[in-house]
């Protein structure tokens, strides 16, 4: 049933009947009777805003909070809750344990929440890392030098009395590294009897050269104040001549200290065909500048004199006095 509304007179007027005031003042106030109720259909759509709604408590929010079909209740949010749904009906509680979130959205995940179970198989590329039962590896031989922290010059990686990983620190220059009876190698300076000081191998070859026979076949450099009062000059060499007789002359700074002969096939030569020989000098000297070691054929040769010498390597050795 829709909204009845009835208006009775207080006052009635005869006609040809004189009116006076009092009989107006009565006119002026009918009675005014309502029945029935406004239906849903009689109430416009949207013509309902909040502020024709009671009232609500503070950080409330309406809801229906039952698992069936009724009439909705104000719910209480208070600060960081959120409203969660649980089948009968509304739960306001705070994110906890392992994520908590604060009153403007952020989200903050606790320190060792996350476990291997949680991980997606993206997390680990397949090449370097790797993830399997549950847990986050590094692949062998993934890491690359690249990879390592930097560090000093000349440092170099070990391990120490407890297996862990510790660093060398850089010698000096000369310094040679030294195993420890525990912990870590060190370098120190070389206090040993012999320290190799140059070094080359080269195959030379020198043939016959009559324009030039005291042309230099090779040469090494000794480096200079390298700490020992001798040297001892290595060189591997082999060679033959036919019908002459030739020397061959070790020469220290451009000066001659040392002649080794070369015959023919004879068992006399110390430079022999099809064998290698190392040719030995001892040189008393701790350079203070760097010095050329060479080695010449020294004489002059015959046309007729064929000769051919091979020179493998040279090797500069530091001595203590002998």
């Amino acid at each position: 049933m829709g909204l009845n509304v009835t208006v009775t007179a207080n006052e009635s007027f005869a006609d040809g009947a004189t009116v006076d005031r009092a009989a107006l003042r009565r006119a002026a106030k009918p009675t005014v009777s309502i029945t029935g109720a406004v239906s849903a259909a009689e109430v416009g759509a949207q013509s309902i805003d909040n502020t024709k709604l009671t009232h609500m408590a503070a950080n409330t929010v309406k809801v229906r909070d039952a698992n069936s079909t009724g009439d909705p209740s104000d719910k209480a949010v208070a600060d960081t809750q959120i409203l969660i749904g649980d089948g009968t009906g509304f739960t306001a509680a705070a994110l906890s344990g392992d994520v908590t979130m604060a009153n403007t959205g952020a989200v903050t995940i606790a320190a060792d929440s996350v476990e291997g179970t949680m991980l997606n198989t993206n997390a680990a590329d397949g090449s370097t890392i790797e993830l399997s039962s549950d847990s986050l590896s590094v692949k062998a031989d993934s890491i690359g030098i690249t990879h390592l922290a930097n560090s000093t010059a000349g440092t170099l990686l070990s391990y120490d009395a407890t297996g862990a990983a510790a660093a060398v620190s850089a010698g000096s220059a000369g310094h040679i590294l030294t195993a420890n009876a525990t912990g870590v190698p060190t370098f120190q300076a070389n206090t040993g009897a012999m320290k190799l000081l140059a070094y080359a191998q080269s195959q030379v070859i020198h043939v016959s050269d009559t324009s030039d026979p005291s042309a230099a076949i090779s040469s090494i450099v000794i480096p200079a104040n390298h700490g020992f009062s001798h040297v001892m000059v290595e060189i591997d060499v082999r060679g033959a001549c036919v019908n002459a007789y030739n020397h061959y002359g070790l020469y220290i700074g451009g000066s001659q200290v040392k002649t080794w002969p070369m015959r023919d096939t004879g068992a006399s030569a110390l430079i022999k065909e099809g064998e290698v020989t190392t040719l030995t000098w001892i040189n008393t000297g701790n350079q203070t500048a760097d010095t050329t070691v060479e080695l010449k054929r020294t004489g002059a040769i015959s046309t007729s004199g064929e000769y051919i010498i091979h020179l493998y390597g040279w090797r500069i050795w530091g001595l203590t006095a002998p």
